[in-house]
């Protein structure tokens, strides 16, 4: 969810499911008005100011709803297994069950701390995500900042960044 608030089309779209039906309850209700249908018209704009203070929360419960689906549907087998991440000259390596890997340093293109993990994003769009409640607290803060200093990329702090 975090990247979708990164993408200008998707702001947009967002943008687009809160205003036009205000538009168009408003316009209505402006009509309404002229025509002496006050009750219609008043009802067309309560909607509108429930739809203006409530669409955010809706939005946000959707966007989720969307997402966790989507993660069960690609990820299932694997959401709750443990991996084991490790630092050494070559980069970044994960192990988990029978699989393992190694992000090379250099494709390391940004490491962002969200709410509630870390992103380390790699040059072929694939993410790393990295669960604060998963690791010892010193000892995450300890292998992020040496994450850090070996791709030479700095820790973008997105911890406080609204849902919009």
């Amino acid at each position: 969810m975090y990247t979708t608030l990164l993408i200008p089309s998707h702001c947009q779209q967002r943008f687009r499911t809160l205003l036009l039906p205000i538009l168009l309850g408003a316009l209505l209700g402006f009509f309404g008005f002229i025509r002496g249908e006050t009750t219609m018209s008043a009802c067309l704009l309560f909607y509108c100011g429930l739809w203006f203070i409530f669409n955010k929360k809706y939005t946000h419960w959707r966007f989720t709803q969307h997402f966790k689906k989507q993660i069960h549907k690609m990820e299932g087998s694997n959401i709750g297994v443990e991996a084991t991440l490790s630092l050494d000259a070559t980069g970044l390596n994960s192990q988990e069950l029978n699989l393992g890997g190694t992000a090379q340093f250099a494709s390391i293109q940004s490491i962002t701390e969200i709410k509630s993990l870390y992103l380390v994003n790699l040059e072929n769009t694939n993410s790393i995500m990295i669960p604060k409640d998963g690791i010892i607290s010193g000892e995450l803060d300890a292998f992020i900042q040496t994450l850090s200093q070996q791709s030479t990329r700095p820790i973008t702090n997105d911890s406080t960044r609204p849902w919009k």
